[in-house]
């Protein structure tokens, strides 16, 4: 009896085998077409991520712009003392820039215009990635080459208060941080020594470059005459001089 009953179990697994081979096959490709989907699964869901961190970074991106949009129009309704006077807005993924409400082109305003939508735009790029409240805490070295003598009168008042504002908000937002601005007009100088000495007091040099070499002024004395310096620099090659006076010609 024992030997027959391990008989016919034998018999009934092979049966039993008969009748589950065919399920048996599918369960298997399912099986397979299963782990094939999940790999499928776990690679879009790591692209699912990857968007998701694009999405945010070009949020972040879009808000930055907005951050510097804002500051760039902020500077300009600054320099220029009026809020729609210069404003630049973004439409269809493009910078619009407006005069007076009015669509024109960089092309079509005064230089004096396109050089404080310059310095203003540079000033955002130093900020970039950066919240609003944190833009001046990085320790940096800030160059401007002459950014005054372009504009009338009416704008250096407003490109002056602009530049306090900036260097007040540098010199106070990292102690570290070093600011070169160079002009080559003499009163434009005077005004940002007044300038630094509202903000730094006494914490800076002027250095003036004669013959060549860079002097040491300290503080500059106001004692000091553009034009009477231009007409000396004239009489001494009238008297013929043997100075090296290259920029007489425009003088």
């Amino acid at each position: 009896i024992k030997q027959l009953r391990q008989t016919l179990i034998v018999l009934n697994k092979q049966i039993s085998a008969k009748k589950l081979k065919s399920d048996f096959e599918q369960y298997c490709k399912k099986k397979e077409k299963q782990q094939k989907c999940n790999e499928n699964v776990e690679a879009i869901n790591r692209q699912i991520e990857t968007l998701h961190r694009d999405i945010s970074s070009i949020e972040d991106q879009m808000k930055q712009v907005n951050i510097a949009l804002d500051f760039i129009n902020e500077a300009l309704s600054y320099i220029f003392f009026h809020k729609n006077r210069m404003v630049l807005e973004v439409a269809d993924g493009k910078y619009v820039l407006k005069s007076n409400g009015r669509d024109v082109k960089p092309k079509d305003v005064s230089t004096g215009e396109r050089n404080a939508i310059a310095l203003c735009y540079f000033f955002a790029k130093i900020f970039e990635n950066h919240q609003k409240n944190n833009r001046y805490t990085d320790e940096n070295l800030v160059v401007l080459d002459d950014p005054v003598t372009s504009f009338d009168k009416d704008n250096k008042v407003g490109i002056m208060s602009f530049l306090k504002w900036q260097v007040d908000a540098l010199f106070h937002g990292n102690p570290n941080t070093k600011l070169l601005i160079m002009s080559h007009d003499i009163s434009s100088v005077f005004q940002l020594q007044k300038v630094y000495n509202d903000v730094a007091e006494n914490n800076y040099r002027v250095r003036e470059l004669i013959d060549k070499r860079l002097e040491d002024r300290g503080i500059l004395n106001n004692n000091r005459n553009e034009y009477k310096k231009i007409m000396d620099e004239v009489f001494e090659i009238a008297n013929g001089s043997n100075g090296d006076i290259l920029s007489i010609g425009n003088k």
